[in-house]
């Protein structure tokens, strides 16, 4: 997690990898949320890794709209950059996802999304992980709700 500056423009980048279990993805929430209420709460905020769980998982509602330890919730509710119905991103090395939508981009505060995609092509005929890569483009601007 940092905070980075360019052209006046500040934004938060949180990276992560959660583990498989659900009580312990949770608690990892609780912390990265903890965390970052150190940094200031006007300043947006891009969270996105594998997160070994689908957006209907009570992790996803800690990051999505769960009330954090006497907070309002509202400073911590981040949004999936992808729109339901949420494109597979596991796919075992096979080029044919399962269904599962465990990877995420989120973010919150004063962005504009402008694009978010699953990137399923193989590089050279091979996919070097076994998830497909997520791509988003944002712009700072005023914050948006995206429809479903």
């Amino acid at each position: 997690m940092g905070m980075f500056q360019s052209e006046g423009f500040r934004l938060i980048c949180i990276n992560t990898h959660l583990d498989f279990e659900p009580t312990v993805q949770v608690e990892s929430a609780h912390l990265i949320l903890r965390y970052l209420s150190l940094f200031p709460s006007e300043v947006p905020a891009i969270l996105v890794g594998d997160f070994n769980a689908e957006p209907e998982s009570e992790v996803y509602h800690v990051f999505s709209g769960g009330v954090q330890e006497g907070r309002s919730g509202e400073e911590n509710t981040f949004e999936n950059a992808l729109a339901p119905a949420y494109p597979g991103t596991y796919h075992g090395f096979t080029g044919v996802p399962d269904g599962r939508h465990i990877d995420w981009i989120m973010y919150r505060g004063n962005l504009d999304i402008i694009s978010a995609d699953v990137i399923s092509n193989p590089i050279g005929g091979i996919f070097p992980s076994d998830h497909f890569p997520l791509q988003s483009d944002f712009r700072g601007g005023a914050a948006t709700k995206r429809e479903p």
